[in-house]
């Protein structure tokens, strides 16, 4: 797959607390507290630390935090937003609790959180995306413009991949490392999702028509 950033963005604020505690300040409407993704990051780094403790190494692991996520990024739409702010709280407490992690180290972590997550810990503009997500590699792409559309409207991954209708289609190609510029079959891109997406949400149908 291909991964590209775009300039709509979350803002996640983190301030650090000396009791340990992790409180989140903007939950999400009918989303519990401990699913909350960001919430999910730093339980997941706090206790990464707690274990390299363990081994005595030079960590400090009391420190909770403070996390208000200011959303932009319509939920439920497809643009990776909890994986973002996912990784902003990886990268984010990674330096605030001075915990030496590497990109490398981050982007295992943030796979346990979710596919998406390594690329936004990646810090690289466009990617390719083998494996389920993990492997990445940097791409170079045409200048284009694109229109981005949010139809009001939930659309759930899981029932997206999970739908009957779903098919993957035969391809004479692969993405491949070179430069997307030079790759005779990036015209043949598309979004194989994109069919059930209409299917499930009849208002992406009529956004796209």
């Amino acid at each position: 797959t291909m991964f590209q950033l775009i300039d709509l963005q979350d803002t996640v604020r983190l301030s650090a607390r000396n009791d340990g505690q992790l409180v989140l300040h903007t939950p999400i409407a009918n989303l519990p507290n401990e699913q909350h993704l960001a919430m999910r990051a730093a339980k997941l780094i706090k206790q990464e630390m707690t274990q390299a403790q363990r081994l005595n190494t030079n960590t400090n692991t009391s420190l909770g935090c403070d996390i208000w996520v200011d959303k932009h990024i319509p939920s439920g739409a497809g643009l990776g937003g909890g994986s973002s702010d996912a990784a902003s709280t990886l990268m984010g407490l990674n330096h605030l609790w001075a915990c030496g992690l590497s990109g490398e180290q981050l982007q295992q972590l943030g796979l346990e959180l979710g596919a998406d997550v390594p690329f936004f810990c990646s810090q690289l503009g466009t990617a390719r995306a083998t494996g389920i997500g993990e492997t990445l590699s940097s791409l170079t792409t045409p200048s284009k413009a694109y229109l981005l559309i949010f139809p009001n409207c939930h659309v759930p991954t899981p029932a997206v991949f999970k739908h009957p209708e779903l098919r993957w289609p035969a391809r004479q190609g692969k993405l491949s490392d070179v430069d997307v510029v030079q790759n005779p079959f990036a015209h043949q891109l598309q979004n194989d999702l994109q069919t059930v997406a209409q299917l499930i949400a009849p208002p992406v149908a009529i956004a796209v028509e």
